[in-house]
């Protein structure tokens, strides 16, 4: 029995270490809303052993959490001229911004908009954190766009992906954030010329992360490398 204890003990640290079993604790922002799930999916599938928790927040809330080690890490956007040197950044792609709207929107219609064609539409936005009301300004402005409206403001991107579809409201997000309305057509991208992007990353504490951790973040850069390839095509 001594035996066959010690034996049970040895498979389950392998197994942890080969990451057949483990959990996994980590942050997640709207930017890799659309990546995330297909990767839990496939290690799940693969692997019935592993359990993970997915913590939903703004950059700041999860570097905080990061730092207090309640997750191990988070995959999120960097605010421009962020650093936080008590933390290993990882970083993984410039996730083009896009315009979305509802497949219905007349402006699909256009086949390349001019700031003009935007002028009087309605927005919804993000505001948290605060910088991406500060960013989606600058974006319009560099668009042409002087004073547009803001319709509403949310914290919450299911809404704005609601709320967006049955409606003329248009939203600016990183790719990664409707991804998956982008996939099934219930959400269209306007053809407005190039914009810009954003950086994002995974951010942990200094050290060596998990097998199952580890793992997600390189099936992460897998997914992002296939979409860039695919994009390029």
């Amino acid at each position: 029995t001594l035996l066959r204890n010690r034996q049970l003990a040895f498979d389950e640290i392998r197994a942890l270490k080969s990451g057949a079993h483990g959990h996994a604790r980590i942050g997640l922002a709207p930017a890799f809303s659309g990546y995330l799930p297909g990767v839990i999916r496939n290690l799940r599938e693969q692997r019935s052993g592993v359990t993970f928790e997915v913590i939903e927040g703004t950059y700041d809330a999860l570097v905080q959490r990061t730092l207090k080690g309640e997750i191990e890490g988070a995959f999120t956007m960097l605010p421009p001229g962020e650093s936080v040197e008590s933390l290993a950044v990882k970083l993984l792609t410039n996730e083009p911004v896009t315009i979305v709207a509802d497949p219905d929107h007349p402006l699909l219609e256009i086949e390349q908009l001019s700031p003009a064609n935007l002028e009087h539409e309605a927005w919804i936005v993000m505001n948290r954190p605060r910088s991406i009301v500060d960013g989606f300004y600058q974006l319009a402005s560099e668009q042409g766009l002087s004073a547009p409206h803001i319709a509403i403001e949310t914290s919450s991107l299911d809404f704005l992906k609601s709320i967006v579809k049955g409606s003329r409201l248009l939203a600016a997000l990183p790719r990664g954030a409707v991804y998956s309305e982008l996939s099934n057509g219930s959400l269209k991208v306007l053809n407005v010329g190039s914009l810009p992007s954003v950086q994002t990353a995974f951010v942990h504490r200094h050290g060596v992360m998990s097998p199952l951790v580890t793992e997600i973040v390189h099936e992460i850069e897998s997914a992002l490398r296939s979409l860039q390839e695919s994009t390029d095509c």
